[in-house]
């Protein structure tokens, strides 16, 4: 478990403001600079190189909206421009959360207190985008699409790859290290080919296409999985039982799969537990504005939180689910560090649980001569005979 410390900074806030935001609090900082291709992601799109029939419209707006890519000025987006690895690194930051970065940077072309600094900082620290090994990382350098197919399979985690679809016409250029990452990006739809069934591995990847392929990577639904909406998550706590249904996504699916899971969750603010995990989720981070009690969410791509206050928070965080009844939550976590354990439990299996009042209908003779006037009524109100 790595150790969380909270800046000078922070501290003053909490002595003058008196709360903090959530989980790892201590790690998010906000840049004095603006990056430069984020000066308008915010909740709207206003690029006037983006016309609304492109096929990258819908993407570039998503992506605005959810504050991973912005525009190369106030407003232009210049989707046909090439992706650097720059800013592949920023955009990939951001969708992790956008945690604050101790450790700096060696890479000789990196150049400190940039709009990317953290972000390369973090990307190769992370091992998801490394630098070319003779101390440059090439922030300037366009990203090719296999680089993009690789860079974007780390960051899911290096899953599986699926091989049993047809090959691309032009698979033998692509690199070996690539092969694995451009499989899984065919399979899950995120990075098509192109005309003539070609992938064209060494072809710089544009901002437009950037923009497309994060738009497929946070969109994706399994197809074999059902919905996790129409499952039940159960967390166990203090002699507890909590239900709680999940999100439908990506992150919360990457949950699922891991359970059943115990863990021990740390106390921050008197208003969640955290736990950190060893790997990555995907993430789909948003502001929530305000925290719920009951609230299961994901911050950066690594550190589990559970709130059990309600309070405002600037912060973004990725949605995993929520309790339906969070009413007492607060008492069976207590103040301290506490075990947690997740499971997942079949809609039925609940319903059986915690199942509705039955009707009840009791008679009493010692005749028995009333007992068909009450066996009309539980038959008339479906209800049991006593």
């Amino acid at each position: 478990m790595r150790r969380r410390f909270l800046s000078l900074a922070l501290v003053f806030c909490t002595l003058s403001l008196l709360t903090l935001p959530a989980c790892a609090a201590e790690k998010r900082t906000e840049s004095s600079s603006v990056p430069e291709d984020i000066r308008t992601a915010d909740t709207t799109m206003a690029f006037t190189d983006i016309d609304d029939n492109a096929w990258y419209a819908e993407a570039v707006r998503f992506c605005s909206e959810q504050g991973i890519m912005g525009g190369t000025t106030n407003t232009t987006f210049s989707p046909d421009a090439s992706m650097t690895r720059a800013m592949l690194a920023a955009v990939l930051y951001r969708m992790a959360g956008s945690s604050s970065v101790t450790a700096g940077t060696d890479f000789t072309d990196a150049t400190g207190g940039a709009w990317y600094s953290d972000a390369v900082s973090w990307a190769s620290g992370s091992g998801i985008l490394s630098g070319y090994g003779n101390g440059l990382f090439g922030v300037d350098d366009p990203v090719t699409r296999e680089q993009a197919a690789a860079v974007l399979w780390r960051y899911a985690g290096s899953p599986e790859s699926d091989t049993t679809g047809e090959a691309f016409a032009d698979g033998a250029s692509i690199s070996t290290w690539a092969v694995p990452a451009v499989n899984w990006a065919k399979a899950n739809g995120i990075l098509n080919g192109k005309t003539g069934n070609r992938f064209d591995p060494k072809a710089e990847l544009t901002r437009g296409e950037t923009a497309v392929l994060l738009h497929r990577y946070l969109s994706r639904d399994s197809v074999d999985a059902p919905p996790l909406s129409e499952q039940v998550l159960v967390i166990s706590v203090g002699g507890r039982d909590f239900t709680a249904l999940l999100e439908d996504n990506a992150a919360a699916r990457a949950l699922a799969e891991r359970l059943p899971l115990t863990v021990t969750m740390d106390e921050l603010n008197g208003n969640e537990k955290f736990h950190y995990f060893q790997e990555n989720f995907p993430t789909t981070p948003e502001r929530p504005g305000t925290i719920q009690a009951g609230d299961l969410m994901l911050y950066g791509s690594d550190c589990l939180v559970l709130f059990y206050e309600s309070f405002a928070s600037s912060y973004s965080y990725t949605r995993l689910g929520r309790i339906a009844d969070p009413a007492r939550l607060a008492e069976a976590v207590g103040g301290g560090t506490v075990e947690v354990t997740f499971r997942m439990q079949t809609q039925e299996s609940v319903w059986d649980t915690h199942a509705e009042p039955k009707t009840l209908v009791a008679y009493f003779s010692a005749t028995g001569t009333t007992r068909p006037l009450a066996e009309y009524a539980a038959n008339f109100l479906d209800a049991d005979l006593y």
